[in-house]
Parts: structure tokens; sequence; C-alpha cells
């Protein structure tokens, strides 16, 4: 063994055992390091506004026996803890780049990963316990109303419910501390025999240059040391990587279940949503077909509420009745006939703007248990009669929850398949 292949052996170690970093990914990284403060500050300015509104609560068991989360303090804390861990994480990994990795920075970020997966159960699970009883279909009552769900039994019992809830939380804590642990030790054993390679190149260099009679043996001696360190730095370079692919498939998997969960959860409220919003959408067309038959009369609803209902099943099987030649009809400027159920059933049937399907940032659009007790989903009674500026509002409002429900799914499934999709890039 000469000295120049021990130069390379050298040079090509070092290369791979010190991290390499460019200017502006540096720049980029103490930039992080001062703007992740700013975020974490916002996060407890959020909890501390939180707490007063709705308490400081982090779970919490209902009466059904439901283990559920308070997202308005879990999220915002979770958060804040993920900002830290990132912070402190990049701010050591800048002291390694002038050195080597240390064990601290890598398994802080491993145990970042199960802040994130927690994040994302979470706010599974939050929208999981908001899902309505499990008799989730409107039926007619005895006299004919159409009436939404009584809260009955959910659709998951209590003990499965805070098992897989339980479950979720166990499985990100288990895998990022076994394998940052692992990754830990694998580090250190890097590093050890990093140093016993150096020493060994560098004993062998001199013993090149000197003039000892028992060069030869102590030469090759340290040849085997030399590559003994190599062969052990690439089996803990290949462990480390393994186990890194290993926690990331492991949130990989337990992220299928979080999506699968989600999706069917989000459906659910969304086909309900839906459904009462129809009602909603029939029951004012119809109040409207009656005020222009002449069976309702605008100031007959301010005097008796119980004309508006009782009209409305009088309009309904009425009109069920008629067909389209019953009434005059009027053609448009195309010349195609306009009945008059279309041309009068537009009360809140008309196409809006495109804006109107984008989420609003207005507070109460969060779909939670309480919405299904509400008088939103309740029958259309005589008690919600009060006319039809309040039979539009509260049209309106469950026509948001529909839609912000909606676009928070797609927020959540996006992030769930970017983590997806950066582990298996990884």
């Amino acid at each position: 063994m000469d000295i120049d292949k021990l130069v390379k052996i050298k040079e090509s170690v070092d290369d791979a055992y010190h991290p390499h970093a460019s200017p502006s990914v540096k720049r980029l990284f103490w930039f992080m390091v001062a703007f992740f403060p700013l975020v974490g500050v916002c996060h407890i300015l959020t909890m501390i506004q939180r707490h007063k509104v709705s308490g400081a609560w982090l779970f919490r068991k209902c009466s059904q026996g439901y283990v559920h989360p308070h997202m308005n303090m879990v999220m915002p804390l979770i958060s804040l803890l993920l900002t830290i861990a990132i912070t402190v994480a990049t701010i050591l990994l800048q002291f390694n780049l002038k050195s080597h990795i240390k064990p601290p920075a890598v398994i802080i970020l491993i145990l970042s990963f199960n802040l994130i997966h927690s994040l994302n159960w979470s706010r599974t699970f939050s929208t999981v316990y908001a899902m309505p009883p499990a008799s989730s279909h409107l039926s007619f009552s005895k006299d004919g109303r159409r009436s939404l769900f009584s809260m009955g039994t959910k659709i998951l019992s209590p003990k499965f419910y805070n098992a897989l809830h339980a479950l979720g939380y166990l499985w990100g804590i288990f895998f990022t501390v076994l394998y940052s642990v692992l990754v830990g030790k694998r580090i250190r054993h890097i590093n050890y025999h990093y140093e016993l390679l150096s020493s060994a190149i560098e004993n062998t260099q001199l013993l090149l240059h000197s003039n000892d009679t028992r060069r030869a043996s102590l030469v090759a001696s340290g040849a085997l040391h030399i590559k003994k360190s190599v062969e052990e730095l690439q089996i803990s370079n290949h462990l480390v990587f393994k186990y890194l692919k290993s926690v990331i498939m492991s949130m990989i998997a337990i992220n299928v279940v979080s999506i699968a969960l989600l999706g069917w959860s989000t459906t659910v409220i969304l086909i309900c949503l839906s459904k009462q919003v129809k009602i909603y959408q029939d029951y004012l067309n119809h109040r409207k077909d009656a005020v222009q038959l002449g069976m309702l009369s605008t100031q007959g609803e301010k005097s008796d509420p119980d004309l508006l209902d009782g009209s409305f099943k009088e309009a309904s099987l009425f009109m069920s009745g008629l067909d389209s030649s019953t009434f005059p009809s009027k053609r448009n400027s195309s010349g195609r006939s306009l009945s008059f159920y279309t041309r009068n059933s537009t009360c809140m049937t008309e196409q809006g703007s495109w804006r109107d399907w984008l989420p609003t940032l207005q507070r109460g659009t969060v779909v939670e248990q309480s919405l299904w007790r509400s008088n939103l989903m309740g029958e259309m009674s005589n008690s919600q009669s009060s006319g039809q500026a309040r039979l539009k509002s509260q049209y309106r409002t469950l026509k948001r929850y529909a839609i912000n429900t909606f676009w928070q799914s797609v927020t959540s499934m996006l992030l769930c398949f970017s983590y997806m999709s950066f582990g298996i890039t990884m």
C-alpha cells in the first residue's frame, strides 16, 4: 500500500463523512432559524386567544364515552412543538456543517415526524368525532314532515374509537423513538470508526516514511485496520439509511389509514350536509311556489307562522299532481318554453358566482358534533318558519359548512399525499 492510495482513501471517506452545503443553503437555514420563532409566537398567541374562548383542555371524554381532541388547542400546541423541534434541529445542523453529523440533530428530525403525524391524526379523529349519528339518513316523520336523524348511536363505538385513536398516537411514538435510538447509535458508531480510520491512515503514512525493520508487517496490519474501518463505515451508513427508510414507511402506513378515515368521515358529513341543504332548497322553492299560487301571502307568514308549514305541505301535494301544461308558459330569447315552475322556483337554485365555492375564513364554519343538534339540522317546523330571510341565512350557513368541509378535506389530503411523496422519494 503506497501513500497515494492512502490519500485517495482518506479523501473519499472525508467527502462522504463531512456534510456539504453551499453558501445559499446556509443562508436559507439561518433565515429559517430567524423566521420560525415568529411562527412560534403566532402559535402561542393563538393558544392564548382560544384558551379564553373555549378553555385550555386538550382531550375530553364526552357523555357518550368518546375521548376526542380539542383542535383549537391541540393544533397550535403541536404546531408550536414542531416549530421548536425544526428550529433546534436546523441550528444543530448548521454547526454540524462545520465538522460532521452528530446524533442530536438527526434524532430531533426523526422525532419531528411523529409531531407531523400527531397533527394529522388529531385532525382525522376530530373529523371522525364530528360525524353525524349512525342513523344518518333523513326520514319522514308520522305527520309527513322531513326530520333529521335523532342523536342515536354513532357509527363507531366508544371503545373502538378510543382504542384506534390511542393506537395511532402510540404507533408514531413507538416507531420514531425506536428508530431515533437505532440511528443515534449508528451515527456514534460511524463517528467512532471514522476516528479509528483516520488514526490508522495517519499511522500507516508515518510507517511508510520510516526505516523501521518491522515496517512491512506494521503497514500490513494498518492496512487491515483501514479495510475493517471502511467496511464498518459502509455497513453503518447503509443501516442509517435503512432505519430512516423504515421510519418513513411506518409513517406512510399509518398515513394511509388516516387518509382512509378522513375520506370516509368527510364523505359522510358532506352527504348529510348536502341532504339538509337540499331540504332547505326545496322548502324555499315550494314556499315561493305557494306564494305564487296564492296559498301563502307575505303578510300572512308574519302574522301566522302555522300558515307556512301547512301551505308548504299543501303546495307540495298540489304541485306533485300538476304537469307543466297546467300553467301558461313563456318563451325565452331562444324560443324555448319556460314553465311556471322553472320561472318561479329560483329562490335559492340560481347559479352563483364561482367565488361562492371558495372557502371562507369566517368563524363557526368548522363542523363539530354540536352542529347535528342545532336548529340548522332540525325539522322544517313552525319554530323555523320565521321568515324567508332567516331560512335563506340558515341555507347559506349550511352551504358554508359544506364548502369549508370539502376544502378542509382537500387540503388535508394534499398534505398527506405530499408527506407520502416526500417519504417515498427518500
